[in-house]
């Protein structure tokens, strides 16, 4: 009789986690969700030296949460991120505005990367700025 209780116990105490992560699932659902309406890469095409451009990418809310950017970061010095710095309703969109400096010695096609930080399951999202520097 021991035995048959010493095992509802453990069964029991196993099937705990489960609820866990069942529940877990259930908020992730309710998670905000980034979305790029436009795509992941803004394409400047043909640039001259030394000038700055601007863009942007769009970032959509998909979720049912507030989708909150943390901070946007590129792999070069050449390449800044203005981003809205308030929560994005579930359903609207926002723009990430996007300045690239093509600098004096830049010749040839460049790819730049930002890395987008959320509060979505998916913490970085990457986005691309390509073109291609021509005098």
């Amino acid at each position: 009789m021991r035995v048959v209780a010493i095992l509802l116990i453990l069964f029991a105490a196993a099937a705990l986690p489960v609820d866990a992560v069942a529940c877990n699932q259930d908020s992730v659902a309710a998670a905000a969700v980034a979305v790029f309406p436009d795509g992941t890469t803004l394409d400047l095409g043909k640039v001259r030296p030394s000038k700055n451009y601007k863009g942007e990418i769009r970032i959509a809310n998909g979720g049912d949460s507030p989708l909150v950017i943390r901070r946007v970061f590129s792999d070069c010095g050449c390449t800044v991120a203005d981003f809205p710095r308030g929560p994005i309703a579930p359903g609207d969109t926002a723009a990430i505005k996007i300045t690239y400096n093509s600098g004096p010695r830049s010749i040839g096609p460049f790819v730049r990367t930002l890395r987008v930080e959320t509060n979505t399951e998916r913490r970085r999202n990457v986005v691309f700025v390509k073109g291609e520097v021509k005098r």
